[in-house]
């Protein structure tokens, strides 16, 4: 067992009232069946691998916060049962109230990415800044949220929690490297193309302004588009135009997409692919790239 799997297993231990009856546990916030328990053994030890991902403090693992940002990141590839159930067992066994969290996955069958023909279709009669925030978020696969996070790189440096690899953006061509803050406080850097460079500098701000997008405040440096709002304004331009939407997430597959298949026609190793990938995502798990590529 791993380290992540054994103290999980502890955790749960807390909550474990296998053996009393369906409504005792139910009142008390206990947990009644070994299928249950096996399960919340996964969903708990995928939360603190998470957290040894991003370089988070041991001792703060119950904040609602983290929580909620590690919901958040699941959601993005999961479908919304499986949603559901991560948030039912942090809920129970750290007692903690957790907001629900929509699963990112539409129920359609087909691929969610967009070809930049589409992009370029859906942000043609967008205001400037909601537009370059998802050309933005097409060309360096950042989240809707983290736009709000731009910063020029001598502001601030990567997260020193991870090791990073020195090919992240081989074969990208003429590119100013930025940094943004994703969920889990990493801060990672994202190669930006100059074209996009020109555009994002005329809109920066003498200072930075607060803002605050689904309970959490931001303090951009740029007058862009950014979060839940650029979301739902991507979203309703995308059916506006092309009479379908799998939301402005679908831009970060397409990323992932067009990386992974960059990389390997430069003949670099498939798996050594979706690690580079997996970094200039901020994730540093292939695994989870892989769900970017359905």
């Amino acid at each position: 067992m791993s380290k992540s799997t054994i103290k999980a297993w502890r955790l749960i231990q807390k909550v474990d009232g296998i053996g009393g009856s369906r409504k005792f546990c139910t009142e008390n916030g206990l947990i009644s069946s070994l299928n249950t328990k096996n399960n919340y053994k996964y969903y708990i030890s995928s939360y603190l691998d998470w957290r040894n991902f991003n370089g988070l403090p041991n001792n703060e693992q119950d904040k609602v916060q983290e929580l909620q940002s590690f919901l958040s990141e699941i959601a993005e590839f999961s479908a919304q049962k499986t949603v559901d159930g991560y948030k039912c067992a942090l809920s129970k066994v750290f007692r903690k109230k957790l907001r629900k969290v929509k699963s990112e996955i539409p129920t359609v069958t087909t691929s969610r990415n967009y070809h930049l023909s589409e992009v370029l279709l859906v942000i043609k009669n967008m205001t400037t800044k909601n537009a370059l925030s998802i050309l933005l978020c097409h060309f360096a696969g950042v989240r809707a949220h983290e736009v709000a996070t731009l910063q020029r790189s001598n502001e601030a440096t990567k997260s020193n929690a991870r090791t990073w690899s020195d090919d992240r953006f081989t074969g990208t061509d003429r590119f100013h490297i930025y940094l943004v803050t994703g969920k889990g406080g990493l801060t990672r850097e994202v190669a930006i193309p100059n074209e996009l460079v020109l555009l994002l500098e005329k809109r920066r701000y003498d200072k930075p302004i607060r803002v605050v997008d689904r309970g959490i405040y931001y303090y951009p440096l740029y007058d862009v588009g950014f979060g839940k709002a650029l979301s739902q304004a991507f979203s309703r331009a995308s059916l506006k135009e092309l009479g379908w939407s799998t939301g402005l997430h679908g831009t970060r597959h397409a990323y992932a997409q067009n990386r992974v298949f960059k990389l390997t026609n430069m003949r670099i190793e498939y798996d050594y692919a979706m690690k580079i990938v997996s970094e200039e995502l901020g994730h540093f798990r292939p695994n989870i790239t892989l769900c970017y590529l359905r």
